[in-house]
């Protein structure tokens, strides 16, 4: 398996024909993300909400950093700055847990 958070990323929306006892589910927006990797959930559940914000519109939804600038109010650069610093407090997550939950 990978060390690299980012590769771990799965880019499924949760649906309504899904079997939630199966995956793990990340809320943002109100809406729900599905990951299958437990480790990477609890990583992610350690970010601030507008760190998870631009990993789901980021990972999840395919957003540009253009679009997730406009949607957070921010310039691009911030979003490239949030994403670096939730990307950094994942790994440095897994590092300090060697990914055991």
């Amino acid at each position: 398996m990978t060390d690299d958070p980012e590769s771990l990323l799965e880019i499924e929306q949760f649906s309504e024909d899904d079997h939630p006892s199966n995956h793990l589910y990340i809320s943002y927006c109100g809406n729900q993300y599905q990951l299958d990797y437990e480790p990477l959930y609890l990583a992610m559940r350690t970010l601030q909400e507008r760190e998870l914000g631009v990993l789901i519109l980021d990972f999840w939804l395919e957003w540009k950093d253009a679009r997730i600038a406009q949607a957070l109010g921010v310039t691009d650069r911030t979003v490239r700055n949030i994403r670096s610093r939730a990307l950094e407090k994942i790994r440095r997550w897994f590092s300090l847990t060697r990914g055991m939950p």
